[in-house]
């Protein structure tokens, strides 16, 4: 974790070994992305629906540390997975990756993407369309975090992991398609 901070480009694919706590970093820099900058959209793309909630129940115990710290601004919304600042307009939400094609056309059709987390993308049930919907939307992000543990040989996950090898395994210097 240290190498990677010390090495990020903004444009970051990581291959990660499970429970080193890695996705839990990100969200935490995700939330402070959301909280520190006015009028942003962060997302976060889990690869089923279980993992989503996981991952948002995560991200509100960060929230509700710091509002018992009196550090958390008004929230405009707080539902099942998304957070609304009242006073930036800034949001923090929690997806699934489509299942299918059709449903992966979808992502990232709500607007701009500020910064974009995408976790066990190897797992993803259409990742093409699904990355390819996001990346539409995160053409100017501030940072995209592709991360997952492996899942064998082939798939997008792999192919563009290899694509960022020689110099550095754990950046992707040309993002995906």
């Amino acid at each position: 974790q240290v190498r990677f901070d010390d090495e990020r480009t903004g444009r970051d694919i990581v291959v990660k070994p499970r429970q080193i706590g890695f996705s839990t970093l990100e969200l935490a820099r995700d939330l402070h992305f959301a909280l520190t900058r006015e009028g942003v959209q962060c997302l976060i793309v889990a690869h089923d629906k279980d993992l989503a909630e996981d991952l948002f129940l995560s991200v509100k115990v960060m929230a509700e540390g710091l509002r018992h710290r009196n550090l958390l601004p008004t929230t405009r919304y707080d539902n099942v997975r998304e957070l609304v600042f009242a006073e930036t307009g800034s949001a923090i939400r929690v997806v699934e990756a489509g299942a299918t094609d059709k449903a992966a056309q979808k992502r990232g059709r709500s607007g701009t993407i500020h910064r974009l987390h995408c976790t066990e993308v190897a797992f993803w049930g259409a990742p093409h369309a699904t990355m390819a919907a996001l990346m539409g939307a995160a053409e100017s992000a501030d940072s995209i975090v592709i991360e997952s543990t492996a899942y064998g040989v082939g798939g997008i996950f792999y192919e563009d992991v290899m694509a960022a090898r020689p110099g550095a395994l754990w950046m992707v210097k040309r993002m995906i398609r």
